[in-house]
């Protein structure tokens, strides 16, 4: 079961619990659900183009900045300037 049958499925159980009783209204919640978390999996889908991106933000960085940091430190800084040029 993909993440988003398994969410889709949880979110009909719980409208379930709710009083939703109908089956049709059920299956029409579910698959709205269901639709909405697929695209959202796309929309946050990494691209060669976020990668390439990625990559020269980080050569970038390290040919300007000369100040030692840890890994997680790097990456962090990457991750936020990404973020801030999406």
């Amino acid at each position: 079961m993909s993440k988003a049958d398994e969410k889709s499925k949880q979110y009909r159980d719980y409208r379930e619990q709710c009083g939703i009783k109908d089956p049709v209204m059920l299956n029409e919640i579910e698959e709205a659900y269901y639709v909405g978390y697929r695209q959202a999996e796309k929309d946050l889908e990494l691209t060669w183009e976020d990668l390439a991106i990625i990559e020269k933000l980080g050569d970038d960085f390290v040919k300007h900045n000369q100040t030692p940091m840890s890994d997680e430190e790097f990456y962090k800084e990457i991750l936020k300037r990404f973020k801030e040029r999406k």
